[in-house]
């Protein structure tokens, strides 16, 4: 009987309406993975359109590729899915509509394979209509992380500027997964579950590694459920942050109350996302006195009353220093302002 090869990487792809072309560019970057030793779980999440079968005609082209159909249960769940079923050595996250390039897997197990770490870590380049940039989690070249920074890094989970909140552009060891019992929180669903995936998982990590090559394309679709204002989502957002701040308390950590410090400056952004982006978003189609009233009654859960009152505003930048002074003072009509400009922005970058 034939030994099977052991699975260095599994790279999990939760799908739901993904953009035909988008997903067939994501689809297209994993048969490229020059790792044959890899597998490609693709989890259709109870999708509408076409997507799921786009993902059947893609697995006949490639034996890495397995494809699960499921009800739609949320992000969280698509991904625990493909993670129960995950062989590899380590995980890896896609979303959909992302890509990577063909030699993401082989340069990430090779690195994790020699210098046995727990984490590899990768820039990341966002992709605009007219132009991209690109977002480093550290500065300088391909490093061991010091004790120190690997301390860091569930701190820096909730510094927004620090850049790897997110599931993706990495590597992740499948038994410290496995033996922290570390899964997505499907009760969350959307809005900040990346944070509190990660925020468990750098608790457990001992090693790791940044590897400064740019192997991730994010695509910035605003039609995603990430850029159209989902009014629900916000408060799964606040879900999300109020799970950490329990997580915070009920464990031994040493830095609480810098941790808990943390998650009200990591608040402030979330109160201004939500109103710029969210609440008086111009998608949002809700008359100016609904969007007002419904922004109003978000300021009154308790996480973000306590992150408007303790949350230190030197931590964040002046213009958005400015946000929270007319969300302080109610002066919502400049605020939607603020929101057109920046679709503004987007729509040219």
């Amino acid at each position: 009987m034939l030994q099977q090869k052991p699975i260095y990487i599994s790279v999990l792809v939760p799908v739901y309406n993904v953009p035909e072309k988008l997903l067939k560019r994501c689809l297209d970057s994993l048969l490229q993975q020059t790792l044959m030793q890899s597998e490609f779980i693709l989890v259709d999440d109870g999708s509408s359109d076409n997507s799921g079968q786009i993902c059947e005609e893609y697995a006949k082209k490639d034996s890495r590729m397995i494809v699960i159909h499921q009800e739609n249960k949320g992000l969280s769940a698509a991904r625990n899915t493909a993670f129960s079923l995950a062989r590899g050595s380590y995980i890896m996250f896609l979303d959909g509509d992302d890509y990577i390039e063909p030699q993401t897997c082989a340069l990430a197990w090779k690195i994790a394979d020699e210098k046995n770490v727990d984490v590899v870590f990768w820039n990341i380049q966002t992709e605009y209509a007219h132009s991209s940039t690109i977002t480093k989690p550290f500065t300088g070249e391909s490093k061991g992380l010091t004790p120190e920074e690997v301390n860091n890094l569930q701190k820096n989970v909730l510094d927004f500027n620090a850049k790897i909140a997110q599931v993706f552009a990495k590597i992740v060891n499948r038994e410290i997964l496995i033996n922290n019992k570390i899964f997505h929180e499907e009760e969350l669903r959307q809005g900040a579950e990346g944070i509190v995936f990660n925020f468990k998982l750098f608790a457990n990590v001992k090693s790791a590694y940044y590897l400064n090559k740019t192997f991730n394309h994010y695509v910035y679709n605003e039609q995603s459920i990430s850029h159209l204002p989902n009014l629900s989502n916000y408060y799964l957002i606040v879900r999300c942050f109020t799970y950490i701040r329990k997580l915070t308390q009920q464990k031994s950590f040493s830095n609480k109350e810098e941790l808990f410090k943390l998650i009200d400056v990591r608040l402030l952004y979330v109160i201004i996302t939500t109103a710029i982006s969210g609440f008086f978003n111009p998608a949002n189609k809700l008359s100016y006195s609904d969007k007002v009233l419904g922004f109003e009654n978000f300021l009154k859960e308790d996480i973000i009353k306590h992150a408007l009152t303790y949350g230190d505003r030197s931590k964040v930048s002046r213009q958005r220093r400015l946000v929270l002074w007319l969300i302080d003072h109610k002066i919502f009509f400049s605020v939607q302002i603020l929101a057109w400009l920046r679709k503004l922005q987007y729509k040219n970058r």
